[in-house]
């Protein structure tokens, strides 16, 4: 009796039962235009072994952080993320009847943000002299350098400075409050 299977081999029908392999050629790439300091945003794409069996998920988790992102198919962004913190990546999938081991990492990426915001900034009156000094603290840069400042004040002079402090040509006796944003290339 002639059979079309050979002995000791498995139909591809028989890996419907097993759970997928690891995935790999897993990557991250940092995605930093916009995202809000501490919310860093990297995207991971990764493929299975062609002879793995189909998944219907994956699972992304960071190291350090342990911040996780689910979903059908690659590539998947991972949110959430310290600004400025280098990470790694693995990737876990998933079918019916369970989760393949996980992947080996991915190469190191740094999420990068936006800058914090600068401290409140201080003034003072130069006397007669009509001129405030406003002066600030520089804040954390998101991991990216910070290029400038734009500042402002309560009657509408604003203007844009390299430093963390300005001088003010403002009317004698009136009072301001100013306000300061950072900015990065």
């Amino acid at each position: 009796m002639a059979s079309g299977k050979k002995t000791g081999r498995k139909s591809q029908a028989s890996n419907d039962f097993l759970e997928p392999l690891a995935p790999t050629s897993v990557t991250a790439t940092n995605v930093p235009s916009g995202r809000a300091f501490n919310n860093g945003r990297a995207d991971v794409t990764f493929s299975l072994p062609a002879n793995s069996p189909a998944a219907t998920s994956y699972t992304v988790t960071s190291n350090p952080g342990s911040y996780t992102a689910s979903g059908a198919s690659s590539p998947i962004s991972v949110t959430g993320l310290q600004s400025d913190t280098a990470y790694t990546f693995t990737v876990i999938a998933t079918n019916a009847v369970g989760n393949s081991l996980a992947s080996a990492a991915s190469s190191s990426i740094t999420a990068t943000t936006v800058p914090n915001k600068p401290s409140a900034p201080t003034a003072t009156a130069q006397g007669s002299a009509a001129n405030d000094d406003v002066s600030w603290t520089a804040p954390a840069t998101g991991g990216s350098a910070i290029t400038s400042y734009d500042w402002e004040s309560n009657d509408s002079k604003s203007g844009n400075t390299g430093s963390t402090s300005v001088s003010v040509g403002q009317e004698a006796g009136t009072a301001q409050a100013y306000r300061v944003r950072a900015k990065k290339c």
